[in-house]
């Protein structure tokens, strides 16, 4: 029968796996307050090496029974949760999962419903911000596939849903479109646990992480593994519970992590979930790698990070907002937006990032990235007089006081929700630009370029666009970094690694001279750009994607393309929010570039 195949792979696991498949000891913060006694059939309150069994499922629009403040002392009591002194009705899915904890030779089970107080919201923001350590002490984790909600039980084992004769007869989730699997709070729930028990009507199938692939105990569906990425076996790295987290920063393993993550489900109901859930994965790599993380983005790599794109041009637009007092996530973060994420390339070369512009600060900490070089200091900062209600402008030849916001933007209308959090905003010096968006259109449609205001100078492609496009709208855009690429003979852009800061100075100078012997030698030569459009099904909209860059002049073969990574923003209330991206020649955002100021992003 599955269940005893199920016992012996539990203890197998338990007896030649140590070393490996340990669930997390109880030292430090993240365990659990109240834990299900199922021979008690109450909740009981978790002691330090109480082993357990957490579950996973789908919550659903059910309203079955929680634990709050009101009966929380009712649900203490013996049989309150099954039996003749029931105080709720339990949803079967729960009930299911403690008749399963007892075939598996376990008295506790954990589950989130039950054992976290939902009225008590100290104690719940808390645990939720906990939960991966949760899920990460567990002994094994229950997984429900099948299923719309809480009441739809737990399918697989044989005689488990006798409880409730006849209840799930008719159920028949197809394997390919479960609810669960969508879900962002099970990614965590998925990744955490060192060992996984999937069960569904068509399939059971559990796996440790010894093991590369998951057994299975019959069945016609798909064997269940774990979805989320991995670490290279190579790297070195430290586990918890079942996450193996690298013991230094790999921009690869971090980039699979957000872009899986980043394609789950989420509701616009609760838009701190977002991060929320991926929090505990957040806090795992900050203490294993030593480094801080801000929002979901490696703090060391902000400009960067900070250049995210969506990978669904239907959903790119989709910014969190409030929702009643819940403030949203920023929208400098990925985790601000309910789109598929996608990071930008590095150099084939291997490590090299673009040249970060700007020192970056978290609001009220001493927090702070440190650009290569820092370019605002060849400028003047920005004219009072160029936006409305702009602060005071403080001296150029200072450090940014970062503390007090000098020159905020244009300010917006005063009909806005709340402000962010102070936690939520960035503050830097960075240089401004303004230049004039340009729509085109068929047969490039929905290509959007950046023109100069005066001259009309083509500038670059609004390749990420997180607003709606108005055509020859004035916008500012933000110098987040730089970077370079090399034209070859066949007309394609190839990388060039970045400078050191200290020799870029004498390589510019290098560079200049080259470009200018260049020009004498060869022949005028033009990357032109091969714009495909297509149809977005999802959006019923036209796209415009480009084969090739477009570039602001005519380049010759070994000539250098210089560019500079902005963001454009929009002012509401003082506070600057991301509107979308685009990359712009480095020569032509210094001849229109307007100043250096102090902004705050939120």
């Amino acid at each position: 029968m599955t269940i005893f195949r199920i016992r012996a792979w539990l203890k197998d696991c338990t007896r030649k796996h140590r070393g490996v498949c340990e669930e997390l000891d109880d030292k430090g913060s993240g365990s659990p307050v109240w834990l299900i006694d199922i021979e008690e059939h109450c909740l009981v309150p978790y002691v330090p090496g109480m082993q357990y069994i957490a579950l996973s499922y789908v919550w659903g629009q059910v309203k079955t029974a929680q634990t709050t403040a009101a009966n929380l002392a009712s649900l203490r009591r013996p049989h309150s949760l099954l039996g003749p002194y029931v105080a709720v009705q339990l949803p079967k899915t729960v009930r299911d999962a403690m008749y399963l904890t007892g075939l598996l030779t376990r008295r506790y089970l954990w589950c989130d419903r039950l054992c976290i107080v939902q009225d008590d919201q100290e104690s719940k923001h808390s645990q939720i911000a906990q939960m991966a350590m949760t899920y990460a002490r567990s002994f094994c984790t229950i997984i429900a596939l099948d299923g719309l909600d809480a009441d739809a039980g737990i399918h697989g084992i044989p005689n488990l849903n006798d409880l409730e004769k006849g209840t799930h007869d008719n159920l028949e989730a197809p394997s390919n479109d479960r609810i669960w699997q969508g879900r962002g709070w099970t990614f965590q729930e998925e990744m955490f646990p060192v060992r996984l028990i999937w069960l569904s009507h068509d399939r059971v199938s559990w796996q440790c992480i010894s093991q590369y692939h998951a057994a299975h105990g019959g069945g016609d569906g798909p064997i269940e593994i774990r979805s989320v990425p991995q670490t290279d076996w190579s790297e070195e790295k430290l586990n918890v519970g079942g996450f193996q987290c690298p013991r230094s920063f790999f921009n690869n393993h971090y980039e699979a992590l957000v872009v899986a993550y980043s394609r789950r489900a989420f509701s616009d109901h609760a838009p701190d979930d977002r991060y929320n859930a991926f929090s505990g994965i957040q806090r795992v790599m900050e203490t294993t790698i030593a480094e801080p993380f801000v929002q979901g983005i490696p703090f060391r790599l902000l400009s960067h990070y900070l250049l995210w794109t969506s990978a669904d041009i239907s959903s790119s637009r989709r910014r969190l907002a409030h929702h009643g007092s819940i403030a949203p996530p920023p929208s400098w973060s990925w985790t601000g937006w309910l789109t598929p994420i996608a990071f930008p390339t590095r150099t084939p070369e291997g490590d090299d990032y673009d040249v970060s512009l700007v020192t970056w600060r978290r609001d009220g900490e001493s927090l702070a990235t440190a650009p290569s070089i820092e370019p605002w200091m060849e400028y003047l900062p920005v004219k009072p007089g160029f936006a409305p209600q702009l602060g005071h402008i403080s001296d150029p030849t200072s450090r940014p006081d970062l503390d007090v916001v000098n020159c905020d933007g244009p300010s917006g209308p005063q009909d806005l929700p709340p402000p962010l959090s102070r936690s939520l905003l960035l503050r830097g010096r960075v240089l401004l630009a303004s230049f004039k968006l340009r729509s085109h259109v068929p047969p490039v449609s929905m290509l959007v370029t950046l023109v100069t205001g005066a001259r009309q100078d083509f500038a670059g492609v609004l390749y990420e666009s997180n607003a709606n496009v108005c055509n020859d709208r004035d916008i500012y855009v933000l110098a987040i970094s730089s970077g370079s690429h090399a034209i070859d003979n066949t007309g394609e852009l190839r990388w060039r690694k970045a400078l050191d800061a200290q020799d870029a100075e004498d390589a510019y100078e290098r560079d200049k001279r080259r470009r200018q012997k260049e020009l004498d030698q060869y022949p005028e030569y033009f990357v032109e750009p091969r714009p495909k459009t297509y149809m977005v099904r999802t959006a019923a909209m036209f796209v415009t994607k480009l084969d090739s860059l477009m570039l602001d002049k005519e380049y010759l073969p070994g000539s250098i393309y210089e560019y500079y990574n902005v963001m454009w923003v929009e002012w509401e209330t003082g506070i600057a929010y991301r509107k979308g991206l685009a990359r712009i020649a480095k020569e032509v955002f210094e001849r229109e570039c307007l100043g250096w100021m102090d902004v705050t992003l939120g």
